[in-house]
């Protein structure tokens, strides 16, 4: 049987538009978001045996929000910038708030809200269009056995219908699924073409203390400094790569419990009543 594959997922960090509460654009982290930035390398190589870490492939939008993002995460390869990774595009309301909108253009926004699966913004897109351009993308995060793992950058309503589409959400549902900012989705590719995955949110605070306590370590080059930069780097995602190895065991521990309840079911059916 082919070994399951795990990849991860994650928005840009918050960008000027999400504090503004704005549509689309091509705007710059925030100072949060850049934040976010210099955490993401200690989170994901948490979450990463050293195998992965060597062979990770980083993807990302062509927009400055998520490859300001991903600057500082190592790459195998350079690392690709793709459009199908683009956010959905909100037409001639790009730079408007949904308030606005709903203000300046009534029938928009009714149509929005009684259809969001398929409302598509006035020369823009809907999620359905969305769904078509990322196809490719799920397609090489699927993979083979052989195939590295990868790292996507992207917007919210992307990833929504990349995660929807290897989970095998219900497609109305997909608009409605929770991508926040500043979490990496784990996603874990199962040899029998499901998906599952585990959100996994930063903690900022902590976060810029474990980058702090790297570069001290780097700078010198002691163990207790190395420790140090460790702890607070697995404290970021409360465990860092114990964490995940503990997830893998308690999820193995949860297999063979249902295991042993279904034989015991079965052994109760097969029971030849006492005479």
């Amino acid at each position: 049987m082919a070994a399951r594959r795990v990849c991860w997922l994650t928005r840009h960090g918050e960008s000027e538009y999400n504090v503004l509460g704005l549509l689309g654009g091509n705007p710059s982290c925030s100072a949060r978001g850049q934040q976010y930035a210099e955490v993401l390398p200690a989170l994901l190589a948490s979450r990463m045996t050293p195998d992965e870490a060597r062979s990770l492939q980083v993807v990302t939008s062509t927009l400055r929000r998520t490859i300001l993002t991903a600057r500082n995460v190592p790459s195998a390869s350079p690392q690709e910038r793709l459009q199908e990774l683009d956010e959905i595009s909100a037409g001639v309301c790009d730079g408007m708030s949904y308030a606005e909108v709903e203000r300046t253009m009534p029938p928009e926004a009714a149509a929005r809200s009684a259809d969001k699966l398929g409302y598509r913004y006035p020369r823009g897109e809907s999620y359905v269009d969305v769904l078509a351009r990322v196809a490719p993308v799920v397609e090489r995060l699927r993979g083979s056995g052989g195939a590295p793992p990868m790292l996507v950058v992207a917007h919210q309503a992307v990833l929504r219908c990349v995660l929807g589409t290897l989970t095998a959400a219900d497609p109305n549902s997909i608009p409605q699924l929770h991508i926040p900012l500043h979490t990496l989705l784990e996603v874990t590719l199962l040899p029998d073409g499901t998906a599952t995955y585990k959100a996994l949110p930063a903690n900022l605070d902590l976060g810029a203390r474990a980058v702090e306590a790297a570069a001290a370590a780097a700078a010198e080059s002691t163990s207790a400094a190395a420790d140090e930069a460790a702890a607070l780097a697995a404290s970021v995602l409360g465990g860092g790569g114990a964490a995940r190895q503990a997830d893998e065991e308690e999820e193995q521990q949860e297999q063979q419990q249902r295991g042993l309840e279904q034989i015991r079911v079965a052994e109760q059916r097969c029971a030849v009543p006492a005479t």
